[in-house]
């Protein structure tokens, strides 16, 4: 897992650039808006593969009887997971209705009057 982190954070400047890059060069349309819907709903996904953990307790675990020295935790939250995916997904919908909507209201301020 540390070689990832560690490789993620090599190319992510370059990562950076790129984006930088080719929004400049060509501009950001509601085609860009598509990825980050997905990422939105990648990490929905993420979030909802782990409804089902449970962090572990920072103090210590009582047991119920009958559960025999056993106790199952662990894993990541679900909740922030899927709080940033839907932040993300919606704002990816709204910025591109919002695209849309602006870009007919162009066309129509530019069409000659008949």
């Amino acid at each position: 897992m540390l070689g990832l982190f560690t490789i993620g954070l090599l190319i992510l400047p370059f990562a950076l650039v790129a984006v930088f890059y080719a929004v400049r060069r060509f501009g950001i349309g509601v085609e860009v808006l598509g990825s980050a819907f997905g990422a939105g709903l990648v990490l929905i996904a993420v979030g909802l593969a782990h409804g089902a953990a449970r962090p572990c307790p920072t103090g210590p675990v009582t047991l119920l009887p009958g559960q025999h020295q056993s106790a199952a935790c662990g894993g990541p939250a679900a909740e922030p997971w899927l709080l940033i995916g839907v932040i993300l997904a919606v704002a990816a919908v709204g910025a591109t209705a919002w695209l849309r909507r602006r870009g007919r209201s162009s066309a129509r301020a530019c069409r000659p009057a008949t």
